[in-house]
């Protein structure tokens, strides 16, 4: 497993959990939490954003091990690719 998944999984419950409680309450109480609360909504949001590029490199590392096997391992009874020159 890519250690990506693990900083994807942390940083996404340290946003999760940094903002649980931010956007409870009335609208006033909402939006005055925006201005007093601002260093951790800058957490939250830094914590998000960076839970999105480790889903990125997740995906892309999974990608490239699939690509990897299926290159390695053709499926049986499969027939070979057979590549045609342009022109001929």
């Amino acid at each position: 497993m890519p250690h990506a998944v693990n900083w994807w999984w942390g940083l996404w419950l340290v946003g999760f959990l940094g903002g649980a409680g931010l956007y409870t309450g009335t609208t006033n109480t909402v939006i005055a939490r925006a201005y007093t609360d601002t260093p951790l909504l800058l957490v939250t949001d830094a914590a998000v954003i960076g839970a999105a590029v480790a889903a990125i490199l997740v995906v892309r590392a999974l990608t490239a091990v699939q690509q990897n096997h299926i290159h390695q391992h053709p499926r049986r009874g499969a027939e070979p690719a057979v590549h045609v020159e342009p022109g001929t």
